[in-house]
């Protein structure tokens, strides 16, 4: 498995009437905010945040063509960067 960057972040999310969460953009430390170009799968059991932290996760595209996965776990919003997968592939589906 390849170095991954874990960050936490704020994340702009829609909360639909349903209960659905829907993310759009990052908030980055600095105030400066990334909308996603689009957003790719989701998954409701993911273990992207490493083993015994199962967390909702989507895949996301940001603007400059790179891959992060948005992941929710508990109260908090990470993004994460693996250094190994970062731009789009055939495997990216929106």
């Amino acid at each position: 498995m390849g170095e991954k960057s874990i960050r936490l972040v704020t994340a702009l999310v829609e909360c639909r009437p349903d209960g659905e969460y829907v993310p759009w953009g990052i908030k980055w430390y600095d105030g400066r905010i990334f909308p996603f170009a689009e957003v790719g799968w989701h998954e409701t059991r993911s273990w992207v945040l490493g083993k015994g932290r199962v967390c909702e996760s989507w895949r996301v595209k940001m603007g400059d063509g790179t891959l992060r996965d948005i992941c929710h776990h508990g109260n908090s919003w990470y993004v994460v960067h693996d250094m190994d997968d970062d731009r789009p592939d055939d495997g990216w589906s929106p």
